[in-house]
């Protein structure tokens, strides 16, 4: 699924990965270029025993270049592809901006590419 040229586009590292009997929780956080220090957490929860896709919530914090922070609910969709975790997310930021976000996760790497699209 493609969404054109991403509005933002940058890779962050897993600070954590968590896996419990019910879900797996996942924490970011990284540097993105003209933008600030970005920190995220997913909670994966598997819609069948296979663990192969499913739904998350989450939050993530944005310290920005300008020293201003904002915050945000995640919430979306994810499924195993091809060896990797897609993550297919809708966030809402507390100062109103609404970003559709495909997140691709390499849990042996412990990275993760975003592609992030304004709604506006």
């Amino acid at each position: 699924m493609e969404f054109g040229t991403p509005d933002l586009k940058a890779t962050v590292n897993i600070s954590s990965l968590t896996k419990n009997k019910d879900n797996v929780i996942i924490d970011y956080n990284g540097e993105i270029e003209n933008f600030g220090s970005v920190f995220f957490t997913h909670n994966l929860i598997a819609a069948s025993d296979a663990d192969q896709n499913g739904i998350f919530e989450g939050c993530a914090r944005v310290s920005a270049i300008d020293g201003t922070t904002s915050t945000a609910s995640l919430l979306g969709v994810w499924k195993r592809e091809e060896g990797m975790l897609k993550i297919f997310s809708l966030d809402q930021w507390l100062d109103g901006g609404q970003f559709f976000v495909r997140i691709d996760v390499d849990e042996k790497a412990k990275t993760a590419v975003i592609n992030a699209n304004s709604l506006a």
